[in-house]
């Protein structure tokens, strides 16, 4: 059984330190396993200082390490074993307009196998606020194009096999041909904007989570206006 909690926590009292401290503690109550594995289990608060990182996530890690030998205690005499939360939230890149943390677990509890998110956003530095948008969703229709390519290509590196457009209706969980923008926000980064759908969300398992990035020119008229001040120059 493992349970591991990894944060990278700003110190400071500026807004862009006190930003990311809110953004942590708030991934750290979504992460909670019991609401994970939708048992309407409601997030323990932590009352302590906001300054002291090492605390907060003590105090989370330890709510979920007790969940996690529960389950264990539950499980073993099934001879199910490797029960395991693994959670980082973790800063990936910074700009000098932007900086990007991602949320990345797995969890085990047994069963076929594991499951897995991935959720990277951006912070404005300015702000200390998440991007709450980045791609203007009116304009769905005008990016079919780049994400039905961005897919292919995807899953064409996955599978190591030339994936053709009409391959993809077979493939994919989509309704008319239609693939959604992702329920993640795309994120910005220094090559373009980052593309992540979870498991399942337009796929099977086995597809994994697809994920690309486009280049700017690409995408530039279907960014918001925000999201285009902090990436284009």
């Amino acid at each position: 059984m493992k349970c591991s909690v990894v944060v990278d926590y700003p110190s400071g009292d500026d807004s862009l330190s006190v930003g990311v401290r809110k953004y942590v503690a708030g991934e750290l109550v979504r992460m909670y396993l019991p609401a994970m594995q939708e048992e309407n289990g409601e997030a323990p608060v932590y009352k302590g200082s906001m300054a002291d990182g090492k605390a907060l996530v003590d105090f989370y890690g330890n709510m979920n390490n007790v969940y996690l030998k529960a389950q264990y205690a539950e499980l073993k005499e099934l001879g199910i074993a490797g029960l395991s939360y693994d959670l980082s939230i973790r800063k990936t890149y910074e700009t000098d307009r932007y900086l990007t943390y991602e949320t990345s677990c797995y969890v085990f509890l047994g069963g076929a196998h594991g499951s897995a998110v991935c959720y990277p956003v951006n912070i404005v530095k300015a702000t200390g606020k998440v991007l709450v948008a980045t791609v203007d969703t009116l304009k769905q229709k005008a990016l079919q194009p780049i994400l039905r390519r961005g897919v292919k290509e995807y899953i064409s590196k996955a599978e190591n096999r030339k994936i053709k457009d009409s391959d993809l209706q077979n493939m994919l969980f989509v309704e008319h041909g239609i693939i959604p923008l992702p329920t993640t926000v795309p994120v910005l980064t220094p090559e373009g904007l980052r593309f992540v759908y979870q498991q399942y969300e337009i796929g099977p398992y086995a597809l994994g989570m697809v994920e690309f990035t486009v280049p700017y020119a690409d995408v530039k008229l279907c960014l918001t206006q925000e999201a285009a001040e902090l990436a284009l120059e």
